[in-house]
């Protein structure tokens, strides 16, 4: 349990008999439940596993007959969850390139309902960028990119990694059985947030390469359906803001944008390059930037920008510094206050005593020597 929340994870894993188990031995001792789904692995996994939960009652397999998919496989360890009722659900990577020690960063956001779902970002990790080999870093920026402008959710920095959570509230308002089962599953359900208007975290995790797993992923083979199920996606977002929702300025704008677009390519065919067509085309790219705009704006409150446990701790020490610091100087400023009053009074009251007599005295010399003088003027004999 975590911080009053139950919380299980789910490790879609296929022929990792070298990696799983120490997934699940260095798996943290507050995680309540593991659901391991072997994914029709043709090696020793299953085995594994089974041998593991006899010592480890918070091990559950799951066993698929043939490879259905990474996305299957881990809607397969959703609907076990779901159907438990556990508060947060992570996803971890069965070939030990997610960090266990990142579990916590990860699950925050979600057990402070700050976030219905959180993301891990390699990219954005201190380390992150120069672990990851190149050819996958360039594809991750690319479909990184495209899955920003159909899902809304701007501040996403590496939308295919899988280390994520999700709360007991996102999954039951998804449907997880239509999700895509292939490896552009973490697209498909961002693409699937977007349309229930999760909020989305994003925080930093460690990529682990080179520690003896074996990628099954083949970027090329991947990025064409990846493309085709974010173009689905958008289309579903479009159709739930314009027609099932209140119409939002995002989805009328696209739809300006596709009439103008349309019109500019008939044009085009019809009567070939004409300054009809060019500013069909202007007005098709400027509605479409605004429709960017619009969405920009709309998704703000959904996009949550979860710091680094580190940063958060150094800056909680700070202001616990800051606050002490304060009350100190508070203190101090209210004891000389205190001190204060009790010598000013003193101060006024005797200055009007001191200077009193000192008047006193320089008026009485001056007096006497006045009367001594007319004394001697008067006793003076007159003349004759």
């Amino acid at each position: 349990m975590f911080e009053g929340k139950t919380l299980a994870v789910i490790v879609p894993c296929r022929d990792e008999a070298r990696q799983i188990a120490r997934v699940l031995t260095t798996m943290p001792s507050w995680v309540d439940r593991i659901f391991v789904v072997d994914d029709g692995s043709k090696d020793r996994t299953a085995s594994i596993v089974r041998g593991m939960a006899t010592t480890d009652p918070r091990i559950e397999l799951i066993s698929h007959p043939t490879s259905g998919g990474a996305g299957r496989a881990a809607a397969s360890g959703y609907e076990r969850s779901k159907a438990q009722h556990f508060d947060i659900t992570v996803v971890m990577a069965g070939d030990g390139q997610t960090d266990p020690t990142d579990l916590a960063q990860v699950v925050r956001p979600v057990a402070d309902g700050r976030a219905d779902y959180v993301k891990g970002s390699r990219f954005i990790h201190k380390d992150g960028v120069g672990r990851i080999p190149r050819l996958r870093r360039f594809g991750n920026y690319a479909l990184s990119a495209v899955t920003r402008i159909v899902t809304g959710y701007w501040h996403i920095s590496d939308a295919q990694c899988g280390y994520t959570a999700l709360s007991r509230m996102g999954l039951n308002r998804l449907d997880i059985t239509r999700l895509y089962s292939g490896y552009g599953y973490p697209n498909d359900l961002l693409a699937r947030c977007a349309v229930a208007r999760l909020r989305v975290a994003e925080v930093p995790v460690k990529p682990l390469y080179a520690v003896g797993e074996s990628s099954k992923m083949r970027i090329p083979r991947v990025v064409l359906p990846i493309l085709g199920v974010l173009s689905r996606g958008f289309a579903r977002r479009w159709f739930a803001n314009i027609v099932v929702g209140p119409g939002h300025p995002f989805a009328v704008a696209l739809a300006f944008a596709a009439v103008f677009g349309a019109a500019a390519g008939v044009g085009a065919l019809a009567f070939g390059v004409s300054a009809g067509v060019g500013v069909a085309l202007c007005l098709a790219c400027q509605t479409f930037l605004t429709a960017l705009l619009f969405d920009f704006e709309a998704s703000r409150t959904l996009c949550i920008h979860a710091k680094d446990e580190a940063l958060l701790r150094q800056e909680t020490e700070h202001a616990a510094q800051f606050s002490e610091a304060t009350t100190r100087s508070k203190t101090r400023s209210e004891s000389r206050s205190d001190a204060r009053p009790g010598a000013w009074p003193e101060a006024r009251s005797e200055a009007p005593r001191h200077e009193a007599p000192r008047h006193e005295a320089r008026q009485e010399p001056r007096s006497e020597a006045r009367g001594e003088s007319r004394v001697s003027l008067d006793s003076l004999p007159s003349p004759g």
